[in-house]
């Protein structure tokens, strides 16, 4: 055998055993990191700073939970005051994503001479890895807050009668003298292809003086795997929601991400409260099922509390008020789907993993 046989040879022998040994790759890897926060109230007023109900996610993830039925004194008034008041806070962090929850029966304080009432909120943000490595994460919520009043001159109940389901902000004095009142606020959000990151505030009060107070404020924020390099390649879907829709009278409010990775797993979180009996829901995703002709997603999973649920949404395109939502569980029945409600609310069943 001549020398420039024998080298073709051994690096033919060579090529072949880098490929027996080398690992296989799973680019449908589980994120790097968490982040999230459920704050029931936080702030300052004057000299006074206070945190209240503060749940912080670990960074290798998991769950958190918090139920607190005592009302709160806060400066220039109480937290969840109203007979019957709760709090109800969670995070948690998974697989492909994480999620920060803060459902807060209301508040009422007096800030700078002005006394603001609210009630009823419902908050919850959601960030998530893409399915395949290197397009980017995804950062979204859903909030609700039932009634809010600012001193005699705005009501909620006369300008948004049953809620408020998108963001608002409104004066505090004469064309804004003395500060805001924000509903729903997203304070921040990013999505890239190395995470994404979100906080909403479900009331916030900026004083001019420099006062602040927030109530029902979750952060959820995830970090995720580089893609390699060539990309990812593979996409089984995604499907996401949240909203608002009434059962026997009473606001249901939702919030969930759910998909299937490259392997064939499922990931993500569902999140509800009834605010009629104050059941609070969560569970994990087991499985994700998408008919493309109807637009109609099927997720089951399991709850914390045990037993299984199993959810049926339809997309029928923007805004969402046609979208429609059936949820079914030991707990929970809706006995059907059921429409969201104009107010706010959307289901979007992804296309791949893009938006």
């Amino acid at each position: 055998m001549d020398t420039l046989v024998a080298c073709k040879f051994r690096f033919a022998l060579a090529v072949i055993a880098v490929f027996l040994v080398w690992p296989s790759v799973n680019f449908a890897q589980v994120a790097s990191s968490f982040s999230g926060d459920a704050i029931a109230a936080k702030g300052k007023v004057g000299t006074q700073s206070f945190d209240m109900d503060h749940l912080t996610l670990p960074s290798t993830g998991g769950t958190l939970d918090l139920f607190d039925d005592v009302p709160k004194t806060i400066p220039g008034g109480c937290l969840n005051c109203f007979d019957g008041g709760v709090t109800i806070l969670s995070t948690s962090g998974n697989a492909l994503s994480s999620l920060g929850g803060a459902d807060i029966s209301g508040i009422t304080v007096t800030v700078g001479g002005h006394t603001i009432r609210a009630n009823s909120f419902s908050n919850t943000t959601f960030a998530s890895c893409p399915v395949s490595l290197g397009d980017p994460a995804d950062a979204s919520w859903s909030g609700y807050v039932g009634y809010v009043a600012i001193d005699d001159s705005y009501s909620s109940t006369s300008d948004f009668p049953g809620g408020i389901s998108d963001s608002q902000t409104f004066p505090l004095g004469i064309d804004g003298i003395d500060g805001t009142v924000s509903v729903n606020q997203k304070f921040s959000s990013s999505e890239t292809a190395a995470g994404a990151d979100i906080v909403l505030n479900g009331l916030q009060i900026d004083m001019k003086s420099g006062d602040q107070i927030v109530v029902a404020s979750t952060h959820a924020g995830i970090t995720c795997p580089k893609a390699p390099a060539g990309g990812g390649g593979g996409c089984k879907g995604k499907v996401t929601g949240g909203g608002i829709f009434m059962l026997n009278g009473k606001a249901q409010t939702f919030g969930f991400i759910a998909g299937t990775k490259k392997d064939g797993t499922s990931f993500g979180n569902f999140n509800y409260v009834d605010h009629g009996t104050g059941a609070h829901l969560q569970g994990n995703v087991q499985s994700v099922s998408m008919d493309a002709l109807t637009s109609t997603a099927t997720v089951t999973g399991t709850l914390k509390t045990g037993g299984g649920y199993t959810l049926v949404v339809v997309d029928n395109g923007e805004p969402g008020r046609a979208d429609t939502f059936n949820l079914t569980s030991g707990l929970v029945t809706t006995g059907g789907p059921i429409a969201l409600d104009p107010r706010g609310g959307n289901i979007q069943i992804h296309k791949g993993c893009k938006k």
